[in-house]
């Protein structure tokens, strides 16, 4: 998720910047392209800044934990007081799914 720029209402140059991001981050990761989703919240009409992201990721990759969610819930507050968070699993086809949401 990135914050301060929602990249909405950016044609055809948000959607590239929003796969170029992605991309990179699949890269940094080890893992698909297609398994990164692209999450923005922020101004609207206002250019992706690619190189910022791209420039931030392996920092953010670093920095990943499972006690970070109340971090990324603060990162991504707009006119919220309070972050939140909630996570619930459950059994399917014999494999815990555990899945979590903030806002």
């Amino acid at each position: 998720t990135n914050t301060g720029n929602a990249n909405a209402g950016t044609g055809a140059p948000g959607l590239a910047a929003a796969e170029r991001t992605c991309a990179k981050l699949a890269e940094l990761a080890g893992v698909p392209a297609e398994s990164v989703l692209p999450f923005s919240t922020g101004v609207i009409g206002e250019p992706l800044p690619v190189e910022k992201i791209e420039g931030a990721l392996q920092a953010a990759l670093d920095n990943l934990s499972e006690n970070n969610w109340a971090e990324a819930a603060t990162g991504i507050m707009t006119t919220d007081t309070l972050p939140k968070g909630a996570s619930r699993q459950f059994q399917h086809d014999g494999v815990t799914v555990t899945v979590t949401g903030i806002s």
